[in-house]
């Protein structure tokens, strides 16, 4: 039968015996905490803790964007439909292979918008399902069963799932889409690329006329060309007339029998400066190609934005991809093509403005912090002492969200810089306790081992109940880990 209860890590003994080493070979531990600092900085600045400052919680739904081209018939958007029903239900079946009363399905809800432009899909999870999985995994593994036609997922705040957004900016368009060529290539050789998209949309097929020697040598602009073949085929407004409450206007074109074949409109006659007329055909030359699904500009140059997915857990985080293409490959696409810009994407601007005011912010914390304890201590040495619990806290953070396999989010770099103020509050307390009663001791290292004690076991006493109780008088129904049974 015990007559005391000792603890066996975490017992006033030990504490005292582990601060008295920590004292007596004080520079060494000054080596250790030095290492360990350096440590924490290592793995934030290996990319082994990302920084993500965007949305990354499990919604209750998402919706997706099929994309098709511009030109895709209605029955082809409609087996693009079918097949992307089937490969939810694929998943459906991969993630949830036994059904259980608890969780009989993923999915909810579907609802299906057929439209030629834009044809949608909205997906709506079970409270089960957003619990045991998020929705990147349920994403990841419908790309997987696809195919090769590329939607774009959305977040009901019409974010999308994309792990690196990278933009290009460029007045030349073929310098643009040579250099977004380029860097699709380069990316897609990292390993865990599951998507490589980007913002070039290929319209439908449009003629284009050039003019001939012999229609600029009868004085005819390709602009009067322009505007004859366009009245010929969408109308010129010959009478406007009020019907009532309404205006109708009266447009003139050819009829629809000469509208409709290539032959016909080689053979239209365009009027010359001079009076006569001649046909098309004689005066320019014709060529398909493919029109403009899409323009993107910005600052009177032409962009390219290129949206990279990866998989869950990939290999190479993006984080780590992210600065391995801004410390080496744009230096070098950027020298070779010229006049080209590279930008990180509208979300990764965000996020450093967001990062260099927490930085600014929290530097000034720190300051008024510096300032107070230093009018307060009239000293300018003892409110460094105080600051250098401050690295301290940071790593504690960045050790459990690398052991934990987290990143950095918004929340906890504010939880940081809350906890900056929390330590160096604590170091004045202890201070405060020390001036207290150091008549009492007549060995600093005494005061400072007893007062770290009486200091610590408040801390363990809001961890558990069991150490509010005496020494003498252990509490039989407490259930402490097997670190902190008495022995």
């Amino acid at each position: 039968m015990q007559s005391k209860t000792r603890w066996t890590a975490l017992s006033p003994g030990f504490t005292s015996r582990l601060l008295q080493c920590l004292i007596g070979w004080r520079y060494a531990t000054l080596a250790g905490s030095t290492a360990a600092l350096r440590i924490g900085y290592a793995i934030v600045k290996g990319g082994h803790i990302s920084v993500n400052l965007q949305e990354d919680v499990s919604y209750s739904e998402f919706h997706v964007h099929l994309n098709p081209p511009l030109d895709t018939p209605y029955n082809i958007i409609q087996q693009r439909v079918a097949q992307f029903l089937d490969a939810l239900d694929k998943v459906e079946t991969e993630l949830n292979p036994e059904p259980t009363s608890h969780m009989p399905r993923l999915i909810e809800g579907i609802e299906v918008i057929l439209d030629e432009m834009d044809p949608m899909i909205y997906v709506e999870f079970t409270s089960e399902a957003r619990k045991r999985f998020h929705v990147r995994e349920i994403v990841t593994s419908w790309y997987r069963h696809i195919g090769d036609f590329k939607p774009d997922f959305h977040t009901p705040t019409e974010k999308e799932l994309i792990d690196l957004e990278i933009e290009l900016l460029a007045q030349d368009p073929e310098i643009l889409d040579a250099a977004a060529d380029a860097l699709k290539t380069h990316i897609m050789r990292y390993p865990g690329i599951v998507d490589l998209s980007d913002s070039r949309k290929p319209g439908k097929s449009e003629i284009r006329f050039r003019l001939k020697p012999e229609g600029e040598r009868l004085g005819l602009r390709l602009k009067d060309l322009a505007e004859q073949i366009r009245h010929a085929y969408h109308g010129e407004e010959a009478q406007r007339f009020m019907r009532g409450r309404f205006e109708v206007k009266i447009q003139v074109r050819h009829p629809r029998k000469e509208r409709e074949t290539i032959e016909n409109l080689l053979a239209m006659p365009i009027r010359l400066p001079n009076g006569g007329q001649a046909q098309l055909g004689i005066l320019a030359d014709i060529d398909f190609a493919p029109g403009f699904g899409a323009l993107m500009r910005a600052d009177r140059m032409g962009v390219v934005k290129l949206h990279v997915q990866l998989v869950d857990s990939p290999p190479v985080s993006d984080s780590v991809i992210d600065q391995e293409l801004a410390a080496q490959f744009f230096p070098a696409l950027e020298q070779q093509y010229r006049g080209i810009k590279i930008s990180r994407g509208e979300a990764a601007e965000e996020a450093d403005e967001i990062m260099a005011d927490l930085k600014r912010n929290t530097l000034i914390a720190l300051a008024m912090i510096y300032g107070l304890l230093a009018v307060t201590f009239k000293s300018y040495i003892q409110p460094l002492l105080f600051l250098l619990t401050v690295p301290v806290a940071w790593l504690g953070a960045v050790l459990i969200h690398w052991l934990m396999g987290l990143n950095f989010s918004f929340q906890s770099l504010v939880g940081m810089v809350a906890a900056s103020g929390v330590v160096v509050n604590d170091s004045v307390v202890l201070l405060h306790f020390i001036r207290k009663r150091r008549a009492e001791f007549t060995h600093l290292a005494d005061l400072i081992i007893n007062i770290c004690i009486s200091r610590f076991r408040p801390i363990l006493q809001d961890l558990h109940p069991c150490f509010s109780k005496p020494a003498n008088k252990p509490n039989s129904s407490c259930r402490l880990p097997s670190l902190w049974q008495p022995d």
